[in-house]
């Protein structure tokens, strides 16, 4: 993958536009445009200055041949959660940002809906329980005497 694919895919996952790269890493908007468009390869400064502003090492934007970034710390995750990243990959950003956004959607959804529908589980408490308790007790005590 080039260098101005992996610069584009990392702008969608931050939400970011070429302006926001611009202003972000000092590079003049009219570079990044090229440099997006494949048009020019950035110099190493500006290569350097637009891979730390996105967070990705320049090993990573640099070299063809990684698919992932080796600044990026995979190795306390579980099982799962390496075969979901590898799932995502596969899938691509625009449809893993598009499913992340529904799936936050319906969260906030269903939450809201279970608060509107909530009943309370504990009952009230009467207001002086000793007293309730006492008389309780004492009509225990009557009715067995």
């Amino acid at each position: 993958m080039k260098y101005a694919e992996k610069l584009y895919r990392q702008l969608v996952r931050l939400g970011w536009n070429q302006q926001k790269l611009s202003r972000t890493s000092g590079v003049s908007d009219s570079e990044v445009s090229r440099i997006l468009a494949g048009k020019s390869n950035p110099g190493l400064e500006n290569a350097f200055r637009l891979s730390s502003a996105v967070g990705l090492s320049l090993d990573f934007m640099a070299n063809e041949n990684l698919v992932e970034d080796p600044i990026l710390e995979t190795a306390g995750l579980t099982e799962a959660h390496r075969e979901l990243l590898a799932i995502a990959n596969a899938m691509g950003v625009r449809q893993v940002t598009q499913l992340l956004d529904i799936a936050q959607h319906l969260g906030y959804d269903m939450a809201l809906r279970r608060l509107i529908d909530a009943r309370p589980t504990i009952q009230p408490v009467a207001a002086d329980s000793t007293a309730s308790t006492k008389a309780t007790t004492a009509a225990l005590k009557k009715s067995g005497s």
